[in-house]
């Protein structure tokens, strides 16, 4: 059950996890103030990007996770997808059959540019001569493989023969196709060699020098928001109730005295995350 709502055995606890919700929006906004930087577009354009630092934000909820008291801290994660990426971290308290689960995410997207680099505009146009080069050569091994798949396969005296033709008699005979193959590996060129490899090699080296720039926006969003991919940030706190190992239904009341424990816990959180909310001075 979703700590925070003012209905059920848990709204006690709302006013607490309200400010611990604030303290670690704060602690957000402070940690993605975006910084400008120069990064490099495709055509060579030099440009600005704001990005913030994701790392800084996943050591920020390590010390504030790694500091708690009677919280058994959980190992800081950043998912790695192509375009949108999520810091977060759970941790967990017990209090008699009831344990407490606490939940840090932020989630953003990632843009990718290329760093301000001679060296990028250097890599774009040797890659651009390699590929012309390369069409070329394809092109005459293109011309050079069908004489060598129609001269293979047709008979003493035969003429020329069609597709279909050429299809049946390479289906039926696997020691023919290896033959082919071998002699059209010996057609490739020690150029045409030289020029994949070096066109490996480039997008390779081009692919280094490549940077990510991070856009998010401090506010508190859910968790259906969350899996469906939007920018903001997201602190939780849910309780279970466990009986002999077993998860069991939440009561409709809980005692006092266990939700003051529960009440402390949260405003360990909220205490631990203040002082990172607060600007440099």
């Amino acid at each position: 059950m979703r700590a925070g709502n003012t209905q059920g055995p848990l709204g006690p606890l709302e006013p607490e996890v309200r400010s611990a919700e604030s303290a670690f929006l704060e602690a957000i906004r402070r940690y993605t103030t975006p910084a400008t930087r120069n990064v490099m577009l495709g055509d060579a354009t030099i440009t600005t990007q704001e990005t913030f630092d994701a790392n800084g934000v996943a050591r920020m909820f390590g010390r504030v996770v790694s500091g708690l008291d009677g919280w058994g801290p959980g190992d800081v994660t950043i998912t790695n997808n192509e375009d949108i990426r999520r810091v977060f971290v759970k941790f967990a308290t017990h209090t008699g059959e009831y344990t407490m689960t606490g939940h840090f995410s932020l989630q953003f997207h990632v843009l990718l540019y290329y760093m301000p680099d001679q060296r990028v505009v250097d890599c774009q146009k040797d890659l651009s001569r390699v590929i012309d080069e390369a069409k070329s050569g394809e092109a005459q091994l293109a011309e050079d493989s069908d004489s060598i798949i129609s001269g293979g396969v047709r008979g003493p005296g035969e003429g020329d023969l069609s597709e279909m033709e050429l299809f049946e008699r390479l289906y039926r005979d696997d020691s023919l196709v290896e033959r082919l193959e071998s002699k059209l590996e010996g057609a490739m060129s020690e150029r045409l060699r030289q020029l994949a490899d070096e066109k490996r090699r480039l997008f390779a080296e081009l692919d280094g020098l490549l940077t990510e720039t991070y856009q998010t926006v401090p506010v508190l969003i859910d968790d259906a928001r969350l899996v469906t991919g939007e920018e903001g940030c997201l602190c939780t706190f849910d309780v279970e109730r466990e009986s002999g190992g077993v998860r069991s239904p939440m009561p409709d009341t809980i005692d006092g005295r266990t939700l003051d424990v529960m009440l402390g816990r949260i405003r360990e959180v909220r205490r631990a995350l203040e002082p990172h909310g607060r600007p440099t001075p």
